[in-house]
């Protein structure tokens, strides 16, 4: 049978231990960015991002660009996160004015309305974000228009494509540059679950050990 000291001091250098592998368990933020080329015919796949946000695997989700329109004109989308109605698209109507739009929860369809217009022939920075799946944010030039609202159970980002939405009709009549997407992610600083787990067993069983060794004449 092992000494009580002896079990006392592996007891406390098993915690120390777990306590240092528990706090490199840590998420630190890492944060990627996709720079993208237009007019490009290639179509990006974000749905793991996309999902990440309700999985607590992303933090936030940004994509800005810069915007120049020569015209205006109905139904002119300057990009999508999937066809039709099933993920994230921008609409431009016929006096400037805007909408981010994407479905409820409950099926119907929403739109956060521009904080402001866009002039023809001006370039506008524009910055849609995806802090979570309850949050967006639509900017243009630094303004700001936020939106809690519960998204469809599983926002769609499998084609991401700029220049057009909802189909390949809704086509964009102007201009845009600078492009890029950041997935904001949060990453353990090392992945250490198992030996945790282990280690927690083996802290138990010490305890267990020590406490069952304690000499019967000792004062509880």
């Amino acid at each position: 049978m092992r000494n009580r000291q002896d079990l006392k001091h592996l007891l406390v250098l098993t915690f120390t231990v777990a306590c240092i592998m528990f706090a490199l368990q840590m998420k630190r933020e890492v944060n990627e960015v996709r720079p993208i080329k237009w007019p490009t015919s290639s179509v990006l796949d974000l749905q793991d991002s996309c999902d990440g946000l309700s999985g607590n695997r992303a933090s936030k989700i940004d994509i800005q660009f810069t915007l120049l329109l020569n015209s205006y004109k109905k139904n002119q989308n300057v990009f999508q996160t999937a066809d039709t109605n099933e993920g994230l698209r921008i609409e431009v109507g016929r006096s400037g004015t805007s909408e981010l739009i994407f479905r409820l929860d409950n099926g119907f369809l929403f739109g956060i309305k521009s904080p402001k217009r866009y002039s023809l022939g001006t370039p506008h920075l524009v910055s849609v974000g995806l802090i979570s799946d309850q949050l967006l944010t639509y900017s243009i030039d630094g303004q700001m228009q936020t939106q809690g609202m519960k998204l469809a159970r599983r926002l769609i980002c499998s084609k991401i494509i700029f220049g057009s939405g909802y189909d390949s009709t809704r086509t964009l009549n102007g201009s845009l540059k600078d492009i890029s997407i950041t997935i904001h992610s949060r990453v353990p600083l090392i992945s250490h679950a198992v030996p945790i787990r282990l280690l927690l067993g083996l802290i138990t069983g010490l305890s267990l050990e020590y406490f069952l060794t304690r000499p019967k004449n000792m004062v509880s």
